[in-house]
């Protein structure tokens, strides 16, 4: 069986794909790396010769090749049992997800197989020249990188020239077709986000709250992931919108299906992030559902949202519900915004994406296979 990618005709290749350690590769609470690579591998070309390896969930996505690795309380066995799971599978090219360090002993453990690292967020800034020497050491083992924009690929490039070489940007997506946005919207605003203070959740709610007393007519619904250790923000979140309660719904860790219902029916969703997002799905998401988005445009939001929304200065109570204020007087503006959300979406088609990956993977494989050659 053959693919034509660029011109040129390769073999389908047996692709192993390694997921995080906190990942939930299933429909119920999937990550946003869950979501990424389930999309990436469901419209590639080889995604009936891929494998996916993570840890257990309760019920995987359906129609994928998934082997099970058992988590250990120690970080290396976790590593090896990856790497055994791995070379079970005799891929020709592994692309591990995120987790450089498993991505590492990956490369260290299957030494004839090419490695690509996924990424999804910001590397941690080496604070001394060991940590420096260790990021070069691990990236130096992968064939390529991949970054979702340039927003989170450019620091690591600047410190690393040489690897900056073999990274390339290629931006997460989605499948359009698989969006159904209403034609008649609920007047209601929508936060979707982990209860984290970098998501921007506290200033949205207060700012929620400040719009809800004037305005009757709209309601508000807030969608925490959360963990264990978020407890703090959760119970700042409700705090500050205990005065409008009548109006505002809050859910936790809802299955992607709902969250995605969410989008394809509220007025607005506010995404606004107080640290650089390295892409920004859920804005994304928003556009791709029919919302029109209130932003901070921090990092790869910027990309992502263009001028399709409105943009907030600063993360705060008084910008954020200025904003909010401008979209809920004006139904013109929030007709104009979301038909340029649409065809800004239209940018990140998954297709595009999964093909340049494809392209990715084959090159990689050419490059080893003449590498094998010329050593021959």
């Amino acid at each position: 069986m053959f693919v034509v990618l660029r011109g040129r005709v390769v073999s389908v290749m047996r692709v192993s794909v390694v997921l995080p350690r906190n990942a939930h590769f299933g429909p119920e609470q999937p990550t946003a790396i869950d979501l990424c690579a389930s999309d990436f591998i469901r419209h590639s070309e080889f995604v009936s010769d891929t494998t996916i390896h993570c840890h257990p969930v309760l019920r995987p996505f359906p129609d994928y090749k998934v082997r099970i690795v058992e988590r250990h309380r120690s970080a290396r066995r976790t590593s090896l049992n990856f790497v055994e799971s791995v070379v079970a599978a005799q891929p020709d090219i592994i692309v591990v997800h995120q987790h450089v360090p498993t991505a590492a002993a990956i490369a260290e453990g299957v030494r004839n197989t090419p490695v690509v690292i996924h990424r999804h967020a910001h590397p941690k800034q080496p604070k001394n020249a060991f940590q420096l020497w260790r990021e070069t050491w691990r990236y130096g083992k992968f064939a390529r990188s991949v970054w979702p924009s340039e927003a989170v690929l450019a620091p690591f490039a600047s410190r690393q020239p040489v690897l900056g070489q073999r990274a390339v940007v290629i931006p997460n997506g989605l499948n359009l077709a698989d969006w159904t946005p209403a034609v008649e919207r609920r007047q209601e605003i929508l936060f979707v986000g982990r209860a984290h203070p970098e998501k921007g959740g506290l200033p949205a709610a207060n700012a929620v709250r400040a719009v809800l007393a004037d305005q009757p007519d709209w309601r508000a619904r807030f969608v925490l992931s959360r963990a264990e250790d978020d407890t703090s923000e959760v119970e700042k979140i409700q705090a500050a919108l205990a005065p409008v309660q009548d109006q505002v719904e809050i859910a936790h860790n809802l299955p992607f299906a709902a969250v995605k219902a969410d989008f394809e029916r509220c007025e607005i969703a506010l995404v606004p992030s107080v640290y650089q997002e390295p892409f920004g799905r859920t804005a994304l998401e928003g556009l791709a559902g029919g919302a029109v988005l209130v932003h901070s445009g921090r990092g790869g939001l910027a990309g992502v949202v263009g001028e399709a929304g409105r943009k907030v200065e600063n993360v705060d109570t008084d910008d954020i519900a200025a904003a909010i204020r401008v979209l809920v007087h004006d139904g013109d503006l929030r007709r104009g915004l979301r038909a340029a959300g649409f065809k800004q979406a239209e940018r990140f088609d998954v297709h595009k994406s999964a093909t340049r990956l494809d392209e990715l993977y084959a090159s990689v494989r050419h490059e080893v296979a003449n590498t094998y050659k010329v050593a021959g």
